[in-house]
């Protein structure tokens, strides 16, 4: 007995996929919208739906910004401004949610500074480091594309590196004079200019 295949075709490009009905079947990773009636068949294409977007279109169209910078990082708060202003959704690790304003090592130990290896690795495993860790790794995976803005530290390229890592666009905006990096090679563009970024982000 054959699988029931339910397929659409995307409004921007035209490409035909096999879609995904509530995490079932095989093919692209699509759910439908809610609404939508079909009957079983034995392998045959039910139905052709109209108004769906392919993953490849959403990326280019639906704009979902991880900022990685630093706390230091004098021009964070206006680049995530900006964005914001040109109608992306931003996510902004110095205000992840509503009344939070970002986790800090002080949170857990205002000495945080003279932390030996050990008192850092335990630190981590502090219910405050895990809620910060939890909502920028899901802002991580909720994004489409990765702003790394320059200069910035450890953390920000751990998260730009691991985006990168799963398929994501990652643009580096570099607005003064940085230290020449060769792997920054992996990412997709390097900006140094925030017009030509955001006319990248247009396209």
């Amino acid at each position: 007995m054959g699988t029931a295949k339910i397929y659409y075709q995307c409004d921007e490009c035209g490409k035909l996929g096999l879609a995904k009905w509530g995490g079932m079947g095989r093919g692209d990773t699509l759910y439908l919208p809610e609404g939508f009636n079909y009957k079983n068949s034995d392998g045959r294409i039910l139905e052709m739906y109209r108004g769906i977007i392919c993953d490849e279109c959403n990326l280019i169209k639906n704009k979902k910004i991880y900022v990685a910078s630093s706390w230091r990082n004098e021009y964070h708060e206006n680049v995530v401004f900006i964005l914001k202003c040109k109608g992306h959704e931003v996510y902004d690790f110095k205000n992840p949610e509503p009344e939070n304003n970002g986790f800090s090592w002080s949170e857990i130990d205002k000495n945080w500074k003279e932390w030996s290896p050990i008192q850092f690795k335990k630190a981590l495993e502090n219910p405050l480091a895990e809620k910060g860790f939890i909502l920028d790794l899901n802002a991580m995976k909720w994004a489409n594309i990765c702003i790394l803005v320059l200069p910035c530290g450890r953390s920000a390229h751990t998260e730009a590196g691991w985006m990168k890592g799963q398929g994501k666009k990652v643009f580096v905006y570099s607005p003064e004079k940085q230290e020449p990096e060769l792997m920054y090679k992996i990412y997709d563009n390097i900006y140094t200019n925030i017009n030509d970024l955001l006319s990248e982000l247009e396209k």
